[in-house]
């Protein structure tokens, strides 16, 4: 039984994932505008993951959910608080029965541009913690600093571009991550990565929410 104030966090394989085709005529829109097949396949799995899981949660059939979508994109079923994060071959999808939640995920990979994408993205209380950091450390910590600044934006369904720098996050190791300073109302951030390839971070609104992990078997 899920207890109340509890978060539903879901891992897919996106590639291992199948089933039916679920999506609506928009989303088979999205789908096509990608170039290569594997990026195709993996937006589709992610899309009938989340309507399989929402579907679940709400006891409709998946093909029957409407989605609306924010300025920013971000998808809405009334309801429910809900959001999809997908990198490489993984997705998490987050679900809540209470405030606003989001996710993202991240795989590890160098970065030419670190200094200049970290100088451009973070605060700059963040940017002078982040590159004081030891050398070594800093490809992780960009990761960890960049998804639980994500994962607040996504929640609150603002774009990445207008606020970025607004707010600032605690990120270095043993820190318990959480909200610094700049969040609208209360929120709980909490590190989710599962395999050191790749880093998530969930942001929750509210405070003393419990995180249940599933994963969700090819259909």
């Amino acid at each position: 039984m899920t207890l109340p104030g509890t978060v539903q966090l879901w891992e897919v394989d996106l590639d291992a994932f199948g089933g039916p085709d679920l999506l609506s005529e928009d989303e088979r829109a999205r789908a096509a505008r990608f170039r290569f097949d594997r990026d195709r396949k993996r937006f589709s799995a992610g899309r009938t993951a989340l309507r399989i899981v929402l579907a679940n949660t709400v006891k409709k059939a998946p093909g029957e959910l409407t989605f609306q979508y924010g300025p920013a994109g971000k998808p809405s079923f009334a309801g429910v608080s809900f959001n999809l994060a997908h990198s490489g071959a993984r997705a998490l999808i987050a679900v809540s029965d209470g405030g606003a939640v989001g996710v993202d995920l991240e795989e590890i990979h160098p970065l030419d541009d670190m200094v200049d994408t970290a100088r451009a993205a973070f605060a700059p209380g963040e940017f002078d913690r982040w590159r004081n950091a030891r050398a070594g450390d800093r490809l992780d910590l960009f990761y960890r600093i960049w998804t639980r600044k994500e994962a607040y934006l996504k929640a609150i369904g603002e774009g990445i571009a207008q606020r970025l720098q607004q707010f600032e996050v605690a990120f270095e190791p043993g820190e318990t991550p959480r909200i610094l300073h700049g969040a609208e109302g209360v929120w709980t951030l909490a590190d989710v990565s599962k395999t050191p390839d790749y880093i998530a971070a969930l942001a929750i609104e509210g405070s003393g929410a419990n995180i249940e992990r599933h994963t969700l078997a090819t259909a």
